[in-house]
């Protein structure tokens, strides 16, 4: 990046300058150099307290949003850390210089149960904790101990859970989209307290695979892939994308209103390539909407589809009932397209509703009935290990959905492991000198040379110049390259049964720092959710950590 770099910035306390930029050890231990520089460069103690303090932290770059967890939980016990500011800290590997993480947090990890049931596991107070008076004499950090429990993935562990909520088994549980709560029953308790927070930084995208327009569809590379990515999978693992004509036309075709509202009832609110809650997110840029006359026109007019439209009868003024015709290969007409699509059960209901909305572009779907293309877990488990056989077909799939993660502030190393070419453009000469046979996290394969330049400069712009260079992205995956049918991001909220009180001292809610306020009476069980039914809850899977503070030092 060095086209990108300011000449008169003084780095020369990292290590020696390469290419790329300054080099230092970064995170593995096997590298002597890394293509990394410190967004840190020097945090400066303001205000030194017993408990507590002040703290500058000056950048290397013109980042001044922070980064994921900006210095309120970073840089907590600068004292403690101050001898290391110049070594790496990896991890847990005992060869490592400094061999684990210095424990300054609030609560112990006292170990998780995956394999009994009910499962769970727990977290101890930290009675060393440097900030424990500080925090104490504003009456937080109550709780000594906390039970950690586990719930099955899907319908038996979303059910199970609400009834443990609303029998008060548990003391605090998240909203979310992975872990929803029965709003209604919560709202219509009074002895819960619902604290409304921001939508998730997840955005609920579908994938559309464009792998086609990269080099894993050039003639050269395809025939391999096949050899360096074996699959079991029955469609094969040969690059298989989606026109860009038909991403754009199912992105305009999906009732995105009745999804959200209707379907998800208001618990999602419509979201963007970037995420609303991205500080670089513009609404002013268009974005597709459910509109069938745009969908049918993609295809009507693509070189590709225009043909099979024509073959089929289908023109700008065809009835729905010539496309769904199409479709469902009523009166000798086929389908425009097969897709191939994967889902988990979190998505059930959207693949209902986007099974019978593509149907009006004269699509259907593979796998309708989910015999071969619904995963048994999660979408996310098949792509977590997709580079390992058997994987899941991130190269010949036409689209599954999968929630992409765009933090609220410094979003800019998710951007470039989201939209980056991961080698860097080499695949665009004749040397094909690949360094990375694998996609990582672009699993939309949405490689372009304009997009490498605008992340690069992103990482050194003023905040200005990074809007400006969002915007452009903005509009490229929204309104070119259709990446993804950008659904919706989660809406959530913490449920705190009203014995506890939880605070916003760190500038957000956290479970570490609670207080017990009691009940004024002793209250009965909330009708119609039996105690006995949460002893029959199977945990096999993990499905997420609910958080049941107690305030005794064990809970029995």
């Amino acid at each position: 990046w060095t086209d990108y770099y300011t000449p008169g910035w003084n780095m020369s306390s990292y290590a020696e300058v390469g290419a790329y930029g300054y080099y230092g050890i970064y995170s593995n231990p096997s590298a002597e150099t890394y293509q990394r520089y410190p967004a840190v460069k020097q945090v400066v103690i303001t205000d030194d307290k017993q408990s507590g303090g002040e703290i500058r932290i000056e950048w290397n770059d013109f980042n001044v949003a922070g980064m994921w967890a900006v210095g309120l939980i970073s840089y907590i016990s600068m004292a403690s850390y101050a001898d290391y500011w110049d070594n790496p800290i990896r991890g847990f590997d005992p060869s490592d210089p400094i061999p684990h993480l210095i424990g300054t947090g609030p609560y112990i990890y006292e170990g998780l149960d995956e394999t009994s049931s009910p499962g769970g596991g727990s977290l101890v107070k930290n009675y060393n904790y440097w900030n424990r008076t500080g925090l104490e004499a504003y009456g937080w950090f109550g709780a000594d101990y906390i039970d950690v429990i586990t719930w099955p993935q899907g319908t038996l562990g979303i059910e199970s859970r609400n009834t443990a909520l609303m029998t008060h088994a548990l003391d605090y549980a998240l909203d979310y989209h992975w872990t929803p709560v029965d709003y209604d029953d919560v709202m219509a308790e009074p002895r819960l307290n619902y604290i409304v927070r921001p939508v998730m930084d997840n955005l609920g995208t579908v994938t559309l695979n464009a792998i086609n327009e990269t080099w894993w569809a050039d003639p050269f590379w395809a025939p391999q892939v096949n050899t360096w990515y074996p699959t079991n999978y029955p469609s094969g693992n040969v690059p298989n994308g989606v026109p860009r004509a038909m991403r754009k036309a199912v992105s305009y075709a999906f009732d995105y209103d009745t999804y959200l509202h209707v379907a998800m009832d208001d618990r999602f609110v419509r979201s963007s390539s970037i995420g609303v809650n991205n500080i670089y997110y513009n609404a002013s840029i268009p974005i597709a909407y459910y509109n069938l006359t745009i969908a049918r026109e993609a295809l009507l007019n693509d070189p590709y589809f225009a043909p099979l439209c024509a073959a089929n009868g289908l023109d700008e003024n065809s009835a729905d009932i010539d496309w769904q015709n199409c479709a469902n290969s009523v009166g000798g007409k086929t389908p425009l397209w097969v897709f191939d699509f994967y889902w988990d059960d979190q998505y059930e209901i959207f693949k209902g509703l986007f099974q019978t909305n593509i149907k009006d572009i004269g699509v259907v779907l593979k796998d309708p009935t989910g015999a071969t293309n619904k995963v048994s877990e999660s979408i996310w488990a098949e792509l977590s290990g997709y580079w390992i056989p058997p994987c899941f077909p991130v190269f010949s799939a036409h689209g599954w959905p999968l929630d992409y993660t765009f933090p609220s502030k410094t979003p800019e190393g998710v951007t470039e492991m989201y939209f980056s070419d991961p080698n860097e453009g080499s695949w665009r000469t004749n040397i094909y000198a690949v360094t990375d046979f694998f996609p990582w996290w672009n699993l939309h394969f949405g490689y372009n040379d304009s997009v490498d330049d605008w992340i690069k400069r992103i990482y050194l712009s003023n905040e200005t110049s990074k809007q400006h260079w969002y915007n452009l992205l903005q509009d490229w995956c929204q309104n070119y390259q259709y990446n993804g049918i950008f659904i919706g991001q989660h809406k959530q909220g913490s449920v705190v049964w009203r014995d506890w009180e939880i605070s916003t001292y760190w500038g957000s809610l956290s479970y570490q720092l609670t207080r017990y306020v009691g009940f004024p009476e002793e209250y009965p069980a909330v009708p119609g959710f039996p105690t006995t039914v949460i002893t029959a809850i199977s945990l096999i899977t993990l499905f997420a950590l609910i958080y049941a503070i107690r305030r005794r030092i064990r809970f029995e």
